[in-house]
């Protein structure tokens, strides 16, 4: 199923976040937003641009969120938190960008929009909900199960590396977030955000396609183990609230910015870095030692992408730069499993497999450390993105140019 044909087919069904709809907002004086501004549809691509370069992210987000516990994961809740302003404000975005925190701090939003704008294409919404730690479980339950599907994107970008798909590691976020009072107030039908119900998902085509019944639903996801559990497709929409309060808050030091990315300016010297930090093999890395690709975090990919294409979002998985000072020999094999693996299931699950992990691998002044970006190579790769024609960025243009 080739992009065109997915963005075509929901384009005329997507639902927006009423806004409107929901209680006026009470500001506080942290918070700098103008309640008036006109829509995103509304205003040119440069004068778009201009407002986010000045915008403030709120420090007090009380009017935003509903009372909710925390999913053991700081990173977590300040993402939930940031994610529920964007949509306030913003609307559902047209692109979504998930991850760990080599996606967090290595794909840049800005850079993202501002190379698509210099293309010629309006100012889409862009917005990076990676979370330090993420698995493919945790991307999968935070997709599938926190967020709504009215919240979901056009168009999602998963960009991350092997080490959040080897099932033979302990997945401790996982861990936290599946014991968390935050996911089991979720799995009882209370998510984070407030919601309106939409359509359910467009049929698949083959009858060999179409969504799994729960019980199969639960056989794939160990992680959903409760009686009577169903997709959320097959479960009505919670009534949206009248009075949004807060999200229990816990300090968290975080230098996301307004659309979730992580800023990072350090720059990668070898010189320096190994007189800090070890030198260490792959052999000796236990992110390698053990090594599976199939098993829980396999499950959740599938999962993932069978949800992702029954609501019609085209999804791209970008595997991101690595240092040729980390890909030595013995990582090297394991990475090349990798990129087969993730072809393998881009071919089955009808998602798009881009390999940048050898990318810029000597340019030092492109990562952080040897195995994560930081605010050049986050740029680099957003520009690179840009310019990929296979994207739907016209057809995520189009909902601009005929609103």
């Amino acid at each position: 199923m080739r992009f065109h044909s997915l963005f075509s087919q929901s384009a005329g069904s997507s639902v927006r976040m009423a806004i409107a709809t929901i209680a006026p907002v009470v500001l506080t004086s942290a918070c700098a937003i103008a309640v008036s501004q006109p829509s995103d549809d509304a205003l040119d691509a440069g004068t778009q641009l201009a407002m986010a370069a000045n915008h403030v992210v709120p420090t007090d987000t009380a009017t935003f969120l509903p009372e909710y516990p925390s999913f053991n994961s700081q990173p977590l809740d300040h993402q939930v938190r940031l994610y529920t302003n964007y949509l306030w404000e913003h609307g559902r975005p047209d692109v979504l960008i998930i991850g760990s925190s080599r996606s967090l701090q290595g794909v840049d939003p800005h850079a993202l929009q501002q190379a698509l704008v210099a293309q010629g294409y309006p100012a889409l919404r862009i917005y990076n909900f990676s979370v330090n730690g993420a698995t493919a479980q945790v991307i999968d339950v935070l997709m599938r199960q926190v967020l709504h599907p009215s919240q979901l994107p056009r168009f999602i970008i998963w960009a991350d590396g092997s080490r959040a798909f080897n099932s033979a590691r302990t997945d401790l976020t996982y861990s936290r977030i599946a014991s968390s009072e935050g996911l089991r107030r979720v799995m009882a039908g209370d998510r984070p955000v407030v919601n309106r119900p939409v359509p359910p998902p467009v049929p698949l085509s083959s009858s060999t396609e179409q969504a799994q019944s729960c019980e199969d639903l639960q056989a794939w996801l160990p992680f959903l183990q409760r009686d009577g559990f169903c997709p959320p497709e097959a479960v009505a929409a919670p009534a949206p609230t009248s009075q949004p309060t807060q999200l229990a808050y816990r300090p968290f030091s975080t230098n996301l910015d307004n659309k979730g990315f992580q800023v990072v300016p350090q720059e990668y010297n070898p010189a320096t870095y190994y007189q800090q930090y070890p030198r260490v093999s792959g052999r000796f890395d236990d992110n390698y030692l053990a090594f599976r690709l199939s098993g829980v975090q396999e499950s959740a990919t599938r999962a993932f992408a069978n949800y992702a294409r029954g609501y019609q979002i085209p999804l791209v998985f970008v595997s991101l730069p690595l240092n040729r000072d980390y890909l030595d020999s013995y990582r090297l094999v394991r990475e090349r499993q990798f990129q087969a693996h993730m072809s393998r299931l881009a071919t089955l699950y009808n998602f798009r497999f881009v390999d940048l992990s050898q990318q810029w691998s000597a340019q030092h002044n492109y990562f952080a450390d040897p195995s994560h970006l930081n605010r050049n190579g986050a740029r680099a790769v957003a520009e690179y993105l840009a310019t990929r024609t296979d994207f739907p960025w016209r057809q995520l243009a189009q909902r601009y140019r005929n609103p």
